[in-house]
């Protein structure tokens, strides 16, 4: 009778242990945030470290804003990797313009890897500066125009605008509202903004 009585507590506590280990998941997090990249996120700032007390919702100790493991409850999880790790779906950095004009930003575009993996790769994007539109491009390089302008009658010059990183082509640029225009036939005044036409 005593035997029985061990075995069943042992059977007992091997069904707890068990248990124990299939409370929380663990999600890989390579969300491609880098210290280069100025306008970058990651959930790695804002979980604790996971300790003795705090076992789930936080990230497992050896880890970096780049790459690092996320152990969530059961019910913490989302639908995907990505998701859980809270990663969006593009870390840039800040457009800069060359002696060219043209302007190019790093990007980390991050992905589902698997179901437990949300991983990145790192992709340069380009564009042309403010004040300039994309011309052309090709596998030597972008070549991007100044913006058209306009002069009146008294030889003052307004040229057109655009964002910075632009690739639309010369529609980017824009005759902003409120431009006051004179020619030989009076004055005018643009009421909203025109889009350039090349």
């Amino acid at each position: 009778m005593k035997r029985v009585f061990v075995l069943s507590v042992l059977i007992l506590m091997r069904g707890i242990t068990a248990g124990n280990a299939a409370n929380y998941l663990e999600y890989k997090c390579e969300c491609g945030c880098d210290p280069d990249l100025h306008s970058c996120y990651s959930m790695y700032q804002n979980v604790p470290e996971c300790t003795g007390f705090v076992t789930t919702n936080c990230r497992v100790s050896g880890g970096n804003e780049r790459n690092f493991v996320l152990r969530t409850s059961l019910s913490g999880a989302d639908q995907t990797a990505c998701g859980t790790c809270n990663c969006s779906n593009r870390y840039c950095g800040l457009w800069e313009s060359d002696e060219n004009n043209v302007s190019s930003r790093g990007c980390y575009r991050v992905y589902d890897k698997d179901s437990n993996t949300c991983s990145s790769e790192f992709e340069v994007e380009f564009g042309c500066g403010s004040g300039y539109y994309y011309a052309s491009g090709s596998q030597w390089g972008t070549v991007c125009n100044e913006c058209p302008a306009m002069v009146d009658i008294n030889g003052v010059m307004q040229r057109g605008i655009s964002e910075e990183g632009n690739s639309d082509g010369c529609s980017a640029c824009v005759m902003k509202a409120g431009y006051t225009f004179r020619d030989a036939t009076g004055t005018y005044t643009f009421v909203q903004d025109c889009n350039a036409s090349c």
